[in-house]
Order: C-alpha cells, then structure tokens, then sequence
C-alpha cells in the first residue's frame, strides 16, 4: 500500500493535526508497517531562506519572502517539485507508505497529481483562519479537491473525520 495525498488549507487550519490524527488511528488499528510521512514543499525554503537571516516568523512579511523565493526557485529549475519528488522516490523501496505533502500553489499540485499515479488531494477548510498577502496563501481554494475536510468544531470531531477520510481512501 502506497498512498500520496497533498494537503493544503490555510494556515491554522489543521493540516498538521491530521497527519498527527492520521499516524495516531494507524498506530490504533495496528496496521503494522504502514509508515506516515509527512513532507513539505515550503521546507527546503525555509532551510535556504535562513541564509538570508530570515527570522522564522510567520507574518506577513516572511510568508510573502517564502512564496517569492519558492516562486523563484520554481522558475530556475523546478527545485520545490524536484526536492519532494526525491523525498517521495526515496519512500518506494518501503514496502507500505502513507505520504502527506504539503502544498499551496494549484500547479504545483497539479505537477504532482500528473507525475505520481493515484494522488488523492484533500483540503482542510476552518472558518475564521487568517487571510495572508501572497499568491500561495491566498490561492488555496483555486484547486478542486478530491476530499474536503471542514474543521470547525471539537478534535474528536476532526479524528472523526479523519477516519472517515482513511476509510475513503482505503488505508483503514
């Protein structure tokens, strides 16, 4: 069994708390091997961004310089898609994987969904989350999603969900 979902939402939405309620039901229902991953196409510029002396907020500001210097990087050589592509290449030789990849962009979700077979795409939606000021943050909604989880309301709620979501894609 390997499954590569892309994740997206905005932020505070809970796309962490999925992988985590994700991993927590897999442990739960003893699937044994089953590995959860977790990757981030924003990682590998955040890692470059603190050659610049960025400070590691989350405001304004830094969310915009992360969305222009992953564009940049984007356009030189296509390196955000590359670097998940080694990470997830990496993961075949497992035997069962269930991979979570973080992305905003609609093409760059797009590049994934035509590259790997079976891409599922889920979005986490909260009412009341932040709006931000770059194209990656604000161009969430521009994708049409395979799977939409709505967290508004308790985590019990949302592991509901979850579950419901793994079922759907048979991993329980």
């Amino acid at each position: 069994m390997k499954k590569l979902i892309v994740i997206n939402g905005s932020g505070t939405s809970g796309k962490d708390e999925v992988v985590k309620i994700s991993r927590e039901l897999v442990a739960e229902k003893k699937i044994n091997k089953l590995i959860v991953k977790s990757i981030s196409s924003i990682e590998a510029v955040k890692n470059s961004a603190l050659l610049f002396d960025w400070d590691r907020s989350k405001n304004d500001k830094s969310r915009r310089f992360l969305s222009d210097l992953k564009d940049a990087w984007t356009r030189y050589n296509n390196g955000p898609f590359n670097d998940i592509k080694k990470k997830v290449d990496i993961l075949q030789d497992k035997f069962y994987w269930l991979v979570y990849i973080h992305i905003r962009e609609p093409d760059e979700i797009e590049k994934m969904v035509d590259y790997y077979d079976d891409v599922t795409t889920l979005l986490i939606k909260r009412e009341g989350v932040e709006e931000f000021n770059n194209h990656a943050d604000s161009e969430v909604y521009e994708y049409s999603y395979d799977y939409i989880i709505e967290n508004n309301g308790t985590l019990d709620d949302l592991k509901e969900s979850v579950e419901c979501f793994l079922k759907a894609i048979e991993i329980l």
